[in-house]
């Protein structure tokens, strides 16, 4: 499932944006691959936060990279340890991309986003 909500992030506000994407399919959590597109001119501004319907947080993102422009990258069991805590979970339900810009001057927009999940 994937959005493309073009939305601006806030600058310098820890409440940041928040968005979902609604997993009709039953079943349980097998492996998930979260895609985030979204531009920026400092990456270590920002606070990227997936959240599972179960209300888990899993950190996909945060406040590193310097200096580096944009995160346009796939967060997978391979390269973010943390997702695999999500296995064994109901897969419906709202599943929920939160950014945060933490740091004052620069502004970001998140482009798009997708969560693609298995089924055990």
């Amino acid at each position: 499932m994937e959005e493309a909500p073009g939305v601006t992030i806030p600058d310098n506000n820890p409440a940041g944006v928040e968005r979902s994407l609604n997993i009709a399919d039953s079943g349980t959590v097998k492996e998930v691959e979260v895609g985030i597109d979204l531009t920026h001119t400092y990456i270590s501004d920002l606070i990227i936060n997936l959240v599972s319907p179960a209300g888990t947080i899993i950190s996909l993102h945060s406040r590193v990279g310097g200096s580096a422009d944009n995160i346009i990258k796939s967060y997978n069991f391979t390269n973010t340890s943390g997702l695999a805590s999500l296995r064994g979970q109901p897969i419906q339900g709202n599943w929920k991309l939160k950014v945060s810009d933490v740091v004052g001057q620069d502004v970001g927009k998140l482009n798009k986003w997708s969560v693609k999940l298995s089924k055990e």
